[in-house]
């Protein structure tokens, strides 16, 4: 699986090609940019899955969820 800074490194080289004149513009708009977009949204989908599988996920949003209630209860009276 490609990380996040492998995504990024390969977008700043990508731009460094196309103002050094190595590759022309409208090749990194065509080719470059959307592959790099679709990765990083298949990454940020895979992320989310992910996440909600985790419990230490679950128990945080417990957490916020209790704390939340309490403030509530309490600051009613």
């Amino acid at each position: 699986m490609i990380s996040g800074i492998f995504i990024l490194f390969l977008l700043i080289l990508s731009l460094l090609l196309v103002h050094f004149g190595v590759i022309a513009f409208s090749i990194f708009w065509r080719f470059i940019l959307p592959i790099l977009l679709i990765l990083f949204a298949i990454k940020i989908l895979i992320s989310g899955i992910l996440l909600l599988l985790n419990p230490y996920f679950w128990i945080l949003i417990g957490l916020i969820v209790l704390v939340v209630w309490a403030m509530n209860k309490f600051n009613k009276r």
